[in-house]
């Protein structure tokens, strides 16, 4: 596994991507931990959910394609994800995962730029040194109130072709790393056309 204990993705694992059962096989060899995001409610559920979305003309398709193109199994394994974990890092280091809020998973307010006010009322409440959360896909670190707030970034649906992760250390004292790596953009186009993905 890449020289890390343990990985966790923290949802939208499927949707706007060219693959559905080979990125949970994935995941599922490496023993990712994984939970639900917005897209996995959505595709299960699109008109309860298409007037959250910015383009509806887009993510409507995108999201039928996603479904048919899902195993049945998997299609169970999605349904029930949990929309949160919690993880001890050491004694007194516990560590919070959401896709975007506690119990929300379309909640915006995981943006680097959201008013501090906002963040305590969406944050504030949880009794945890590091909560961690993906749905915005643009990896950055906010401190609240003694707490770090950790937009662990997005491993796909990214314009500028870079695979974002976030990799945490604990040895006695906390490291986080957040790196940005290429992906083959020409090889995902090439593949949406093959496979009729929208």
């Amino acid at each position: 596994m890449g020289g890390v204990d343990a990985l966790y993705a923290l949802g939208d694992l499927v949707g706007f991507g060219v693959a559905t059962d080979e990125i949970l096989d994935l995941l599922i060899q490496n023993h990712a931990h994984m939970l639900r995001g917005n897209w996995e409610e959505l595709i299960f559920d699109v008109e309860s959910h298409i007037h959250k979305t910015i383009r509806p003309d887009l993510v409507r398709p995108a999201a039928a394609w996603t479904y048919a193109n899902l195993s049945s199994a998997y299609r169970d394994l999605l349904q029930h994800l949990p929309i949160q974990e919690t993880i001890e890092l050491a004694p007194n280091n516990n560590f919070f995962l959401c896709h975007a809020a506690p119990n929300n998973t379309w909640s915006w307010t995981c943006q680097p730029d959201i008013p501090t006010s906002k963040l305590r009322e969406v944050y504030g409440a949880l009794d945890f040194q590091i909560i961690a959360y993906g749905h915005y896909h643009r990896h950055h670190v906010l401190a609240l109130d003694g707490k770090l707030l950790l937009c662990v970034g997005s491993v796909g649906l990214r314009e500028d072709g870079l695979s974002a992760m976030t990799i945490l250390e604990f040895n006695g004292q906390l490291s986080i790393q957040q790196f940005q790596v290429p992906y083959d953009t020409e090889e995902e186009n090439r593949l949406k056309e093959e496979r009729g993905a929208p």
